[in-house]
């Protein structure tokens, strides 16, 4: 099978490799992407240099310096959301946030926005 027909077929999410691993240890993007620059990070075994290589979560292995990284809890979902005038894409803090309005099976502390929201 293909990466493309393996994901279609088994229900894996691809996702940038630089973004598990930032999940996945909790570090920052700039820290992450640094040591995929350095070639520390190896995707099946095959280093990978790249911080827009897309992993496919859980049917490829990823290490960091030799050592096997848990991408099991790596949070991966894409919601489409048309916001409600009045509310903002700020943090969940905000009581205008557009976080606060989602059902609380949708929401995530990784959670984040993208996109053109203001239009």
């Amino acid at each position: 099978l293909t990466r493309t027909s393996l994901s279609a077929t088994a229900g894996f999410h691809q996702m940038r490799v630089e973004h598990v691993l930032r999940q996945a240890l909790d570090i920052r993007l700039s820290v992450a992407t640094e040591a995929i620059r350095s070639g520390s990070v190896h995707v099946d075994g095959k280093c990978v240099m790249q911080p827009s290589y897309q992993l496919l979560l859980g049917a490829q292995r990823l290490s960091l310096d030799g050592i096997e990284v848990d991408t099991s809890k790596v949070f991966h979902r894409l919601l489409l959301f048309n916001k409600p005038r009045g509310s903002v894409c700020v943090s969940a803090k905000d009581e205008r946030s557009i976080f606060r309005l989602l059902p609380p099976h949708q929401q995530h502390p990784n959670l984040s926005f993208f996109g053109r929201l203001d239009r």
